[in-house]
């Protein structure tokens, strides 16, 4: 599509608003939590090589911002819409309005941040859940280059301390997102705002020169808009700097009116130069009077992107009154819902229909349908670590207690994952892949309870992108001595410049992963995986082992590395594993690797621990390592 033909579908569409609300929402796990950006709401619109940025009023704001167009003009897509807001940042690192409004045009240092998604390569995005359009932009700005570019975040922690964060530092407040909502064009209470302070747009009816300066601005005259025109809401005498006292008299001058245009402004105010309804502006208030004009107002600039007819008085809805339609289930064990049999009836989850969601998953306790939305929760966490990999994966048909590994064999799944075909040695593998929420969720009806992925991903499948070195004790090893050899692992890796990250696989084993930047061979990985394996066997015989067997075992650790190689595979982050107890493969840190203990994460105890404390590996995915030197 040329970018005039989809700037004109944009243009035919309208930005999702958010509702304005007292406080935080009830049931915080139904919602998700970013920054409110402080900025210019713009659609960022790219097609080809040529990019137009869109303002909520549909005006073309491309030439105002042209480091921001050429940044998107560099996004891994041939088309896009981004809905996002230009933003200048303060020496913080946090959004400014005025700062904004100061910056010139065109400057370098105003940055777009992007927060979601809703159209991409000829598909309108608009009907996916919420969490399938993030796992789409996070993918799409994965593929940003430089500063100019930013993801808004996914706020992780108790909403209450992240609200009081953001009012400690000065911020405008927080934006709750509806889990599994659709992007509506409206305003909508799928979206809320919770503001830390007040802060909302008027028209300017007018200006008040400052005292001996005729040619500058005192005081600007506010106005609101209801059913029967515009009338007073105050007025605002501080914020300006003196630059804008100036401009701000030249620019409403032009614009002057030989009477009112708002009701009830008060006959005192003689001095007022009446404009026409033409500007608005932001402005910052502790509270309303009991009269309905703001008290305590500071200027905090022009907002060139709302019409006046849009500035009516904000009133919050009460939080607790806003209940979202389909609130996060918490994956509860089949045993607790007294549940044996399953039934045909259908369920829908993000999308997916759900069949016999009552059948139990043996070894499992979970049925179907707990197990599917365990995966649309996780996804978030789990879509980063499993996007774009051919995949293996271990099916259990009707709740049988022997599940078969599937792979390279693609006729049997669900369609809503993506069909790869890979050369292997004798013949053409037909690889799955998993690409959104959706396709994590389809696993489940298909009683896939494993999910294993290859090293490198489809975008540059001979390249892989980790290293997997799996840490298997004997079981009758103590924890402390298996964290102890993992942790000889990650110190011998640091030595040849490696940073590693370990993760919990759901039984008494540890993987030790090593981010790559995907530049080495799988030949070249696997014969450094192998080295270094017979280095620590050397340096340490009565820890570690490379061969398999039991007997080689006993006592020791044995260091597997042949995950590394092409066509093979390691369970993924966050899948659930098939053993009793419901365990998962999961991310840790160093230090909680070490106080852990060797007891399983549960799916239970995973998603209560991610919506607490976030993803332990945040800094994996912008440390990948080159490997440079041998071991020995």
């Amino acid at each position: 599509m040329s970018i005039d033909a989809l700037v004109a579908r944009v243009k035919r569409l309208s930005v999702q608003k958010a509702t304005l609300v007292d406080g935080l929402p009830p049931n915080a796990q139904a919602w998700s939590y970013e920054l409110k950006w402080d900025g210019y709401r713009i659609l960022a619109t790219k097609s080809g090589a040529d990019v137009r940025l869109i303002s909520r009023r549909h005006q073309d704001w491309t030439d105002a911002f042209p480091s921001v167009a050429a940044a998107v003009a560099k996004l891994d897509a041939e088309e896009c819409v981004i809905d996002g807001e230009v933003c200048a940042l303060d020496e913080n690192g946090l959004p400014s309005f005025q700062l904004l409004q100061q910056r010139e045009r065109g400057k370098k240092d105003i940055v777009f941040v992007a927060f979601d998604l809703i159209w991409q390569d000829g598909e309108d995005l608009r009907g996916q859940p919420l969490e399938q359009r993030r796992a789409a932009i996070e993918q799409l700005m994965s593929s940003a280059r430089g500063s100019t570019l930013i993801l808004s975040q996914q706020l992780e922690g108790d909403p209450a301390r992240l609200l009081a964060l953001a009012r400690e530092r000065g911020l405008e407040g927080l934006i709750a997102k509806q889990k599994g909502s659709k992007y509506v064009g409206e305003r909508a209470s799928t979206w809320l705002k919770i503001k830390c302070k007040r802060r909302q747009e008027f028209v300017i009816a007018g200006y008040v020169p400052l005292l001996g300066h005729k040619r500058a601005v005192g005081g600007l005259v506010l106005a609101l808009h209801d059913e029967q025109g515009f009338y007073f809401a105050g007025k605002v005498g501080t914020g300006f700097s003196e630059k804008a006292r100036y401009d701000l008299a030249e620019l409403l001058e032009r614009a002057s009116a030989d009477q009112p245009v708002a009701r009830d402004i008060p006959r005192a105010a003689g001095q007022v130069r009446h404009c026409q309804p033409k500007y608005v502006c932001e402005v910052e208030f502790t509270e309303w009077t009991s009269g309905g004009h703001v008290r305590h107002p500071s200027f905090q600039g022009l907002r060139a992107d709302k019409r006046p007819d849009e500035c009516v008085r904000e009133v919050p809805q009460p939080a607790r009154a806003v209940a979202p339609s389909e609130p996060l289930a918490k994956p509860v064990r089949a045993s607790q819902r007294g549940v044996n049999k399953g039934t045909k009836r259908g369920v829908e989850v993000a999308g997916v229909s759900i069949t016999h969601p009552q059948r139990v998953l043996a070894p499992l306790s979970l049925t179907k349908l707990e197990l599917a939305r365990y995966y649309e929760a996780v996804a978030e966490w789990m879509l980063p670590h499993v996007q774009g990999r051919p995949l293996g994966l271990v099916q259990h048909r009707k709740g049988s207690d022997s599940g078969v590994y599937l792979a390279h064999d693609a006729a049997f799944g669900p369609h809503e994952l993506k069909r790869m075909q890979v050369p292997l040695r004798k013949k053409t593998g037909h690889y799955l892949v998993i690409e959104d929420v959706a396709g994590l969720v389809s696993l489940a009806n298909f009683e896939i309870i494993e999910v294993h992925g290859w090293m490198s991903r489809e975008n540059d499948l001979e390249h892989p992108d980790r290293l997997v070195f799996d840490v298997d004790p004997d079981e009758a090893l103590p924890w402390k001595d298996v964290v102890a050899a993992a942790e000889y692992v990650r110190d011998q890796l640091a030595s040849l410049g490696l940073t590693s990250w370990p993760r919990v696989t759901g039984g008494k084993g540890v993987h030790v992963v090593v981010p790559l930047e995907p530049s080495m061979s799988y030949r070249d990985g696997l014969e450094f995986a192998r080295a270094f394996a017979a280095h620590l066997q050397q340096s340490e015989p009565g820890r570690f082992v490379t061969q398999t067997g039991a007997a080689r075992r006993k006592g020791k650790v044995l260091l597997d590395v042949l995950r590394n190689a092409r066509a093979s595979t390691a369970v993924e982050s966050y899948s659930t594993r098939a053993r009793p107890g419901d365990p998962v493969c999961v991310p840790v840190s160093w230090q909680e690797l070490k106080r852990g203990g060797a007891v399983p994460f549960s799916v239970e105890r995973v998603l209560k621990r991610l919506r607490a404390t976030g993803e332990p590996w945040r800094e994996y995915w912008g440390t990948p390592n080159r490997v440079r030197g041998r071991p020995g």
